[in-house]
């Protein structure tokens, strides 16, 4: 029997919500988590977790310090 996802790795935000949770343009953040290249997944057909949107958010932190 699968085990289920912690609560913190279900998919939730959608990257327009990610992005304004985090203060980063919807198109960094889509780099970040699809890479440059998108061409199996249709723009936007992505959903982030909690876990995904931390990562994110640290990695706007370092940016705007470094």
């Amino acid at each position: 029997m699968a085990r289920p996802l912690p609560i913190e790795d279900v998919p939730i935000y959608t990257m327009t919500r990610a992005a304004h949770i985090v203060q980063v343009p919807v198109s960094t953040l889509r780099s970040w988590a699809c890479g440059k290249e998108r061409i199996f997944a249709p723009a936007g057909a992505r959903l982030l977790s909690f876990s995904n949107l931390t990562e994110a958010f640290v990695l706007a932190s370092m940016r705007r310090a470094h």
